[in-house]
């Protein structure tokens, strides 16, 4: 009898662990991969809505904005997850958050090149800085060089 409720013991047991993985299965990693492919799904939808709805107030944006982030910079992206970072603050909307973000970036721009047309002299000076710079750069290179080759 003993043998018996050992071993019966050890059988549910096994099928309790069977039906924890079968568990996890269905629960974490079927249904969890559905309903994560249901959000991206919804995220891409939503983004496409908002691009089709503020491309426009963003457009000339962009080019200056590709600038200062690189080629590879999608403003419509940037501008997606900065708002909807926010949405579940209160008192949200929408096109006044657009609208504040595009107004900030607009006047950091405008005073980038405000700031790049006020000193082309500097610039200049700067230039000629980095070259004479360069050159001694290269004359220390060349002494290192020979000092290692003996000469």
């Amino acid at each position: 009898m003993e043998e018996f409720k050992s071993h019966l013991k050890e059988s549910l047991e096994a099928i309790d662990q069977r039906i924890s993985a079968l568990e996890h299965l269905v629960n974490d990693v079927i249904i969890g991969g559905l309903k994560d492919a249901a959000d991206e799904f919804a995220d891409d939808e939503a983004y496409s809505v908002f691009v089709d709805t503020y491309g426009d107030k963003y457009k000339d944006l962009e080019p200056s904005m590709k600038i200062l982030n690189g080629d590879g910079y999608d403003m419509g992206s940037d501008l997606y997850e900065r708002v909807k970072s926010k949405r579940d603050t209160e008192g949200f909307d929408e096109l006044t958050e657009v609208e504040s973000i595009l107004n900030e970036l607009s006047s950091k721009i405008s005073a980038i090149k405000a700031e790049g047309a006020e000193t082309p002299e500097a610039a200049a000076d700067t230039k000629e800085e980095t070259k004479e710079k360069s050159d001694s750069t290269k004359d220390e290179d060349d002494d290192l060089e020979r000092i290692f080759n003996g000469e």
